[in-house]
């Protein structure tokens, strides 16, 4: 049927994709790229890159934020590594403000 709301439904898909990664490893980090599902891999970079430009939703926060979310990666270099890779990809510059 008809999508009213597709950046909704692609917030809700990728966080229940998020939320199976941390049930299965314990951890909300996911790497980038991740091999296994690569998209949301460059979700989880492009949800940090919304967080940082603070447009987000309260909710959206509060939710993944409930599974363990971590905004900032433990080292600076494992971030910048991150962002050349990512920044190489495919990344989507949705706004998830929903």
């Amino acid at each position: 049927g008809f999508v009213w709301d597709p950046l909704g439904e692609q917030w809700e898909e990728n966080y229940g994709k998020l939320f199976a990664y941390v049930r299965e490893f314990k951890s909300a980090q996911v790497p980038c790229p991740y091999d296994a599902d690569p998209g949301l891999g460059i979700w989880v970079y492009t949800v940090k890159e919304s967080y940082k430009r603070q447009i987000l939703s309260k909710e959206q926060i509060r939710d993944l934020e409930s599974i363990g979310f971590v905004w900032a990666d433990a080292s600076s270099a494992h971030q910048q590594n991150k962002k050349f890779v990512c920044g190489d990809s495919q990344v989507s510059t949705t706004v998830w403000k929903v």
